[in-house]
């Protein structure tokens, strides 16, 4: 008689598990979870609590601040999005010499915008604060050390789970990675064992999550 005993039982994104029989068990890998099912079962989970913005938002910055990062882009978290909304701009702002944050323009693309206080924000397409001036193209992100990303997952090996619009992807592709690093910004338990990759898909090269940092290995 067979049984399938996952890893994590209390995880239910976990997509390994154990097949087992009277012989012993062999470590198998099942089909990750479909990504809208996933998006579902994550942003369920992130309107049901409320984390305290404070410890993640000194990782990030002591993170600039040991690697002497000057200029950075970031973006203004939702109420359900980790990171206390203005509290991790404001923090950002302070930690760094210039900070960008995005604006939704036509065609699904980004432009971008100088941050120094709130009055620079205005509410944009789904009622997201974004810059009231955004002149600059994603090339801007090239002047960049660090760029903070949203998402609602992450793999250690950098794959990242967005709501599915694609803006990122786009404004991401082409960045040289020497110069500039990529960063989710997640809670804890949405670093994954797996999300499924798909072509278009911009591997993250780091996790920022109020346990610390996850420095990703880029493999998928």
């Amino acid at each position: 008689m067979e049984r399938v005993i996952k890893l994590k039982p209390t995880d239910p994104n976990s997509n390994t598990a154990y097949n087992c029989n009277n012989s012993g068990c062999v470590f198998i890998m099942v089909k990750p979870m479909s990504k809208a099912l996933l998006r579902h079962n994550l942003l369920s989970r992130r309107a049901a609590i409320t984390a305290d913005p404070q410890p993640l938002i000194a990782h990030i910055c002591n993170y600039i601040a040991a690697h002497g990062i000057a200029t950075a882009a970031a973006y203004v978290p939702t109420a359900t999005e980790p990171g206390g909304g203005l509290a991790l701009i404001d923090a950002l702002t302070s930690a760094t010499q210039t900070l960008y944050l995005p604006a939704i323009a036509a065609q699904r693309q980004l432009t971008w915008g100088t941050y120094t206080a709130p009055s620079d924000l205005r509410r944009g397409r789904f009622n997201i604060p974004e810059p009231r001036e955004a002149p600059w193209g994603n090339n801007v992100l090239a002047s960049c050390e660090l760029v903070l990303v949203p998402g609602l997952a992450c793999t250690p090996g950098g794959v990242r789970l967005g709501r599915g619009g694609g803006f990122y992807d786009r404004a991401l592709a082409g960045l040289d990675r020497s110069v500039c690093e990529l960063a989710v910004v997640l809670h804890p338990w949405e670093v994954l064992d797996d999300i499924e990759f798909e072509p278009h898909d911009v591997l993250m090269d780091r996790i920022f999550t109020a346990e610390g940092t996850v420095r990703c290995s880029r493999d998928v």
